[in-house]
């Protein structure tokens, strides 16, 4: 399964247990912010959905699509490089450390890699949901 970073509680409703988005704030490293912005902005395009995204802490509506992106490690929402340029929200230290492994340069996925990557993950979905407890 792929590690997520980026999900924050006040994107509501799923979200209770995720960190909090204003907590989060200039947490960041000042020495890393631009170059984890710069690794976000080039992940893979791993899904699309509609509609418009919004600033969780301004409510500014954003030009952009929802989108997650992928490194084939770790999944990311399309607007943390905008949190992460804007307000230096912190990410998780592993993923940040995972970053500095591969000296700050994105994997570019291949086609291949990247639909042998969404068939792994379908399958884990579906597997998680036929193992879900019914209330």
């Amino acid at each position: 399964m792929l590690k997520t970073a980026g999900y924050f509680r006040e994107f509501g409703p799923g979200f209770e247990d995720a960190p909090s988005l204003v907590e989060s704030r200039g947490k960041l490293p000042e020495e890393d912010w631009r170059r984890v912005a710069r690794y976000l902005h080039t992940g893979v395009t791993l899904a699309v959905s509609g509609g418009l995204l919004k600033d969780c802490l301004t409510g500014e509506t954003l030009v952009a699509s929802h989108y997650a992106q992928t490194d084939g490690v770790w999944t990311w929402r399309a607007d943390l490089p905008r949190y992460v340029e804007r307000y230096r929200v912190a990410i998780p230290d592993a993923f940040l450390e995972h970053m500095r492994a591969l000296d700050w340069k994105c994997p570019v996925l291949s086609q291949q890699e990247l639909i042998a990557l969404t068939e792994r993950l379908f399958h884990e979905m579906k597997h998680a949901r036929k193992h879900r407890r019914k209330p």
